[in-house]
């Protein structure tokens, strides 16, 4: 028998836990899920993640008996679109792996997994995820999975016979049809936008071209959403969002949909779905940020009108006034 094959049933002897985390503060509005696999043979964490969020909804219908690599394919995707509340993910990403990464740690896990109760895991998290969310009352859900080797590569290779397979069906369609346009690389942030509509002076969707300026609005269904809302300043005291400019870079129509990717700034884009025949209006410097209500924005025929109208009431009162002193002195 070769080395490699020797290796390989080695490999496939292996077990690893995966343990999963569900967590949720009421008190603070943080809802996220997190994993970690460990190796029961060596002992050792081979991969921590998390994703952390500020929406009641996020986590959807995320529970501890989703299957692991569900959690994984969960993570991976908030990540990748930026849905996910940066700082603190980050925050309890560094605490679970320091907690972990102990060997007393993994021993815990490894007997709770085996006893099904997860008392020993807790005590070891609990303190810094509660220290980190200001929160002692937070709900945490810990559960864990255990699979071989052989069932992992299983899994992964069923994924990779059904992108093939998608692959082969894509490459028989038009070149239009097979290409997704939001099919960027992993630099590029894209956001779900709206596009303003115009029903008098807005372009038809069907007559949009890559290079013109259009208004949009970003959604704030994700957390990247409301962040960049704040950082290009359009959300107003009254939580009404502001139009944005952004330039088209493709378009096109597939499956009863219009599909506008559009840049809004370096390494930022918008992805637009629409299904109607609209007007969307074109960019205007004037509307891209809120003028204020002062003198130096009054349109000129306004301030014209103004000064006419108080030189007009003082002439009249001054001719009111020199009527009644000739009229007291006959």
């Amino acid at each position: 028998m070769s080395e490699n094959s020797t290796k390989t049933e080695k490999d496939n002897e292996a077990e690893f836990i995966y343990l999963k985390i569900i967590l949720s503060s009421n008190k603070n509005n943080y809802f996220g899920i997190a994993f970690a696999k460990i190796n029961s043979n060596t002992k050792q964490i081979e991969k921590i993640d998390s994703v952390i969020s500020q929406y009641t909804q996020y986590l959807n219908n995320i529970t501890l008996d989703t299957p692991w690599h569900a959690f994984i394919d969960f993570i991976s995707d908030k990540k990748l679109s930026g849905d996910f509340a940066q700082k603190i993910t980050k925050d309890i990403q560094d605490a679970l792996e320091k907690e972990l990464n102990e060997p007393k740690v993994i021993d815990d896990i490894i007997q709770d997994h085996q006893k099904k109760k997860f008392r020993e895991t807790l005590e070891n998290i609990s303190p810094s995820i509660y220290r980190l969310l200001f929160d002692r009352k937070t709900n945490l859900q810990i559960t864990t999975e255990a699979l071989s080797a052989a069932q992992i590569d299983a899994h992964y290779q069923q994924q990779t016979n059904r992108t093939e397979e998608t692959d082969t069906d894509m490459s028989e369609k038009s070149g239009s049809e097979a290409t997704d346009i939001f099919d960027l690389s992993p630099e590029n942030l894209l956001l779900d936008c709206s596009p303003v509509l115009s029903p008098v002076k807005g372009i038809p969707i069907f007559n949009l071209q890559p290079g013109m300026d259009i208004m949009l609005k970003i959604l704030n269904n994700t957390e990247a959403g409301i962040e960049y809302n704040k950082k290009f300043e359009l959300i107003t005291p009254e939580g009404k969002i502001l139009p944005k400019k952004a330039t088209i870079i493709k378009i096109n129509y597939q499956d009863e949909e219009y599909r506008i990717l559009a840049k809004i700034d370096e390494n930022i884009f918008a992805r637009i779905v629409e299904t109607e025949q609209v007007k969307i209006k074109p960019f205007q410097q004037e509307e891209t940020e809120p003028q204020p209500d002062t003198e130096a924005n009054t349109p000129e025929p306004a301030r014209h009108t103004g000064l006419i109208l108080l030189i007009a009431g003082g002439g009249i009162l001054l001719f009111t006034i020199i009527f009644f002193i000739i009229m007291y002195i006959i």
